[in-house]
């Protein structure tokens, strides 16, 4: 099972890496808002199958409307507390 502190630093590797404004994976706050990191559609669609590859949760129902409006954290913090022991 994969941890919280190892998600979160994955999520926040994967928006580094898409948006050139961070010059490290550290700069990207995991208390903000997605909303805040300018994704699109497309770019949650492409987190959602790296986590699937590499960790096995499908993360698509989270996938909402209000999903945008939560920070990081929060939405990890989701994803492992409904992730089956």
């Amino acid at each position: 099972m994969v941890s919280e502190t190892d998600l979160l630093k994955y999520v926040c590797n994967f928006i580094f890496t898409i948006r050139p404004e961070f010059s490290k994976p550290e700069e990207v706050d995991a208390d903000h808002a997605l909303e805040i990191f300018g994704l699109d559609s497309m770019d949650l669609i492409e987190l959602q199958v790296f986590i699937m590859d590499d960790y096995g949760i499908d993360i698509f129902k989270y996938m909402d409307n209000r999903i945008m409006s939560k920070s990081l954290r929060e939405i990890v913090e989701l994803i492992i507390s409904d992730e089956p022991l």
